[in-house]
């Protein structure tokens, strides 16, 4: 009993962190950190990573059943990225 309340007390403070460590504004109002958008039904819509308001890193987008749809790996913080589209079977 005791390590299944151990447990349950770790999810439920990471799921907190996780929950408060994303979706974040600087000082200046800019998009910064973990950023992720969901669907109207529930689903990720999109997950990555923002430098003061620019994107940076690898960017996932997914469709409304949850699959990857796009990567967008960007090769310059915000300006440029290499992009790769996914069938809705996963296949590039």
């Amino acid at each position: 009993m005791m390590m299944k309340t151990k447990y349950s007390f770790f999810l439920y403070f990471f799921g907190i962190y996780f929950f408060c460590a994303q979706n974040h504004f600087d000082e200046k109002n800019q998009r910064h950190g973990t950023w992720v958008g969901y669907h109207p039904n529930g689903e990720i819509k999109y997950e990555g990573q923002f430098y003061r308001g620019k994107e940076y890193g690898v960017f996932n987008y997914f469709n409304l059943d949850g699959n990857l749809a796009i990567t967008l790996n960007y090769l310059d913080t915000g300006s440029q990225s290499l992009a790769t589209i996914y069938y809705p079977d996963g296949r590039v």
